[in-house]
């Protein structure tokens, strides 16, 4: 079952459309969520169904909704759910005992076992993103920015555990459902600039190539280039979702847009790094660097 590759058309349709400059938080991962389950045939939707007893917009969201799970200090730590406001709109649907069970083993599990995974950033927030330089023109593991708890090796890990398989380590992924939620929301982050691409800047603030300029500093996705808009910073604003766009019903605009995408050959694998970097590829041109200011 080529999840990836029904997920992907509706994800890139974010980008076709001037409406959805800026969908990517809880509605935009909803809203790529609710095109793929459109653009999905009967036998396929079935799977899903079975797999995850809800539909892809409903799922889109689980990655980010364990981010409500809190850690207790100490060596013996337990790990409790609590919702917060941020994405309680967003995660409604899991906040019962067995789902919260779920989210809360999950953290366990992916907490502080990746390389550089510390309470105060747990590994599972890692799996988010890579920082490619944006001047790179294609995702190579070597690079400044690549690690091998990227979003990038997120995506295969999943598909590893859908294929059958064990996910390969640092991740933690106990079976296909847990595997298809998380699937389900990578890929939207996939489709993020800000989440493959990544400004690195020198000592006078310009941009700069981190693999050929020593002594560049990350602007961490973004979040540490403000945009002078209410002191937001430019990853937050990406994140920001128009109130013209409603998960519930997609305009169909963007639904014609996703069905008219030729498919994407090759492994889905592979899918992922060419994606990935073909959109961060897209960065350059978006950045109006006399207008932000660096933390």
């Amino acid at each position: 079952m080529r999840i990836i590759g029904l997920l992907r058309p509706a994800a890139m349709a974010l980008l076709l459309c001037p409406l959805t400059a800026l969908a990517y938080g809880g509605s935009g991962h909803a809203l790529i969520g609710a095109i793929a389950d459109q653009l999905l045939e009967a036998g396929p939707a079935q799977q899903v169904e079975l797999i995850l007893g809800m539909d892809l917009a409903q799922a889109a969201n689980w990655a980010d909704c364990v981010r409500s799970v809190q850690a207790s200090a100490g060596p013996k730590r337990s790990f409790v759910y609590h919702g917060k406001e941020q994405y309680r709109a967003s995660c409604g649907v899991y906040e019962t005992p067995g789902e919260q069970r779920r989210m809360e083993d999950y953290v366990r599990r992916n907490f502080t076992q990746c390389p550089d995974g510390k309470p105060e950033y747990p590994c599972h927030t890692t799996y988010h993103y890579t920082d490619i330089a944006i001047q790179h023109e294609r995702y190579d593991r070597q690079d400044s920015g690549a690690r091998h708890d990227d979003l990038i090796a997120a995506i295969d890990a999943a598909l590893a555990v859908l294929r059958g398989r064990r996910a390969p380590q640092p991740f933690s992924i106990a079976d296909k459902r847990e595997a298809l939620l998380l699937l389900a929301h990578f890929v939207g982050d996939l489709h993020q600039p800000l989440h493959v691409g990544s400004v690195y800047l020198d000592a006078s603030g310009q941009p700069v190539d981190p693999d050929t300029h020593a002594g560049s500093a990350q602007t961490l996705g973004g979040n540490s280039l403000l945009t002078g808009f209410d002191g937001a910073n430019l990853h937050a604003d990406w994140d920001d979702v128009s109130p013209l766009l409603d998960p519930a019903h997609p305009p169909a605009e963007l639904f014609s847009a996703a069905i008219a995408l030729p498919a994407t050959a090759g492994e889905p694998g592979h899918m992922a790094r060419d994606l990935g970097i073909r959109d961060a590829d897209r960065g350059p041109p978006r950045f109006r660097w006399p207008e932000l200011q660096v933390l």
